[in-house]
């Protein structure tokens, strides 16, 4: 077992006894402890010993989140798994004993191949992790820090094996635990997938991305998104298309870069449904046999979420709270130039009140370290102040309440019979903005609609996502869907063929420096209220909502 990487914790010299292993070698630290080559106290071998820093061995979380690792990993039995013999505390010192796998990791392997591995070893490497992290999931437990340097090759055999090693941030699927948010990023960077730098629910497709991610490194010998600083990295992950391999190693056959675009797609649904399954992809894309788009074979082996929030897609790190006001590039209202940014239009109170309702709800999501600097990465991109809305009710005075466009337009009735009932959209009884056909939203210039997490945390919300609006210097267009709305009884009336279910109103912005919000909201008989927000930046106004709306109402039910 060999651990790449460095940590800032302390390391212990050559001959140091831990829980009666002597230290022969310090083989690499990371976030949770250092790995030494170790010789066993009674059995002449040796063995790896990762040890828990001493320094925070007083630290329940940190101990527990170690002891936990060492139950979890030495329940799996498998031949492409690094086994895991013993663990113990030697005076405060956490430690446990793991398999010495003689030979390279794969990190090393690409340090004497820098442009990487010839194909048939990279898809032998993945068919050894792909049949590790599978057997991990039937098991109900993810990895979540597939990379090289936890890919041993044993070299003892005729041939040699694969092996994946430390599950120390390994988890149950569908545990809630805090104990993997101990100030620490979570996997590393480089490979992990979006769902996962955002705190939300992870099953086995995450493994897969990062399993990926990790195949594009060994193609190519460049990581999946470059050697950018961590924010940009969290912010391509987030983002930017998936890496396209023949771009950097021309001789890749094209269908492996459809494949690795499919196991690193940003929403999990649209990964393969197992790791194995991925590995087969890939195996046939380079021999020429594989059929692009055909269905998941094996759906069923994936690993199902509790119902709730696990069913979300997947969302980006929450940012509104930390940076509000963050300074960005001007926009302009008609009357003259604002002083502001883009706003973060969200469904909740700002401040001391909305941090009581998050403290209410399930708790915080998203670890400490991981959080901040996905805040920074997005703020990077643009600038963000913050909107709240008030949506039903007469309570939260601190919330800035909506404004009709036309103070003198008479409430209309609710129930104007329409020739709109598609059901296209509707999840769990809602419509969910986030299923509108990707083509019509591209035909509006707006961007791919990636999730809203300030938006879907925020009361009355079911579903919500948001795009960037190319004719408005790529500022968001917001979508939510409310269980209901007193705002939208005021409204006025927008003029959209094939319905009346359409009204517009103004929300002012709470940061009086920043433009504010025209909502076209789209009220269906049962199945909620559609919002559509759109900041009054640059040139935008309410009629661009309403050119929204007349765009996807045939894709919306009565």
């Amino acid at each position: 077992m060999s651990e790449s990487g460095s940590g800032s914790a302390g390391t212990e010299p050559p001959g140091t006894v831990i829980g009666g292993y002597v230290v022969e070698r310090l083989l690499g630290a990371g976030g949770m402890g250092a790995v030494y080559a170790a010789r066993h106290p009674r059995l002449p071998r040796v063995d790896a010993l990762k040890v828990l820093p001493a320094a925070f061995s007083d630290d329940p979380v940190y101990r527990a989140r170690f002891e936990r690792e060492a139950d979890m990993a030495a329940g799996l039995d498998h031949p492409n798994i690094v086994p895991v013999y013993d663990r113990g505390n030697d005076e405060g010192r956490l430690w446990m004993s793991m398999k010495l796998v003689p030979g390279q990791d794969a990190s090393g392997l690409l340090a004497s191949n820098p442009r990487g591995l010839p194909v048939d070893q990279v898809l032998t490497i993945v068919d050894g992790v792909a049949a590790a992290l599978d057997y991990a999931h039937d098991a109900g437990l993810l990895h979540r820090d597939v990379k090289p340097g936890n890919i041993m090759i044993d070299t003892t055999g005729a041939t040699p094996r694969i092996m994946l090693g430390d599950f120390g941030i390994a988890r149950q699927q569908q545990e809630h635990s805090d104990l993997t948010q101990v100030g620490m990023v979570v996997g590393t960077l480089d490979y992990a997938s979006p769902e996962q730098l955002a705190g939300d629910p992870v099953d086995g497709r995450s493994d897969e991305y990062s399993l990926a991610g990790t195949t594009v490194q060994l193609l190519t010998g460049a990581k999946p998104y470059g050697v950018s600083s961590g924010t940009a990295v969290i912010r391509d992950h987030l983002m930017a298309p998936p890496p396209v391999p023949s771009r950097l190693r021309p001789d890749l056959p094209h269908a492996i870069d459809a494949v690795i675009a499919r196991a690193m797609a940003k929403q999990p649904q649209q990964r393969f449904a197992t790791c194995r399954e991925f590995a087969h992809a890939l195996r046939a894309a380079a021999s020429g046999t594989y059929a692009q788009g055909q269905a998941p074979s094996n759906p069923h082996r994936v690993p199902t979420p509790p119902p709730g929030p696990a069913l979300r897609p997947p969302t980006p790190p929450q940012t509104a709270q930390l940076f509000q006001g963050a300074p960005s590039q001007p926009f302009q209202r008609p009357s003259g130039p604002i002083p502001g940014a883009q706003g973060t239009w969200q469904g909740a109170p700002v401040g001391p009140a909305a941090q009581g309702r998050q403290q209410a709800g399930s708790g915080p999501k998203r670890g400490v370290l991981i959080g901040a600097v996905a805040a920074v990465a997005v703020v990077a991109v643009a600038g963000i102040s913050v909107l709240a809305l008030r949506l039903s009710g007469s309570d939260d005075s601190a919330v800035a309440a909506p404004t009709s466009s036309s103070s003198s337009a008479a409430p209309v009735s609710t129930t104007t019979p329409v020739p709109v009932n598609n059901t296209s959209t509707l999840r769990n009884g809602y419509i969910d903005p986030c299923r509108l056909p990707a083509a019509t939203i591209s035909t509006l210039g707006i961007s791919a609609l990636v999730d809203d997490p300030g938006q879907r945390s925020a009361t009355g919300v079911k579903f919500a996502c948001k795009g960037s609006d190319s004719k408005a210097s790529n500022a968001d267009v917001r979508f939510a869907t409310f269980t209901d709305s007193n705002a939208w009884e005021s409204g006025t009336p927008v003029t959209v063929p094939g319905t009346t279910k359409w009204r517009t109103f103004t929300v002012p912005s709470i940061n009086t420096s920043t433009p504010d919000y025209c909502v076209t909201a789209y009220k269906s008989l049962t199945n909620g209220v559609l919002y559509v927000g759109l900041q009054k930046v640059g040139n935008r106004d309410c009629s661009r909502g309403t050119e929204i709306a007349t765009a996807i109402t045939p894709y919306l039910p009565q």
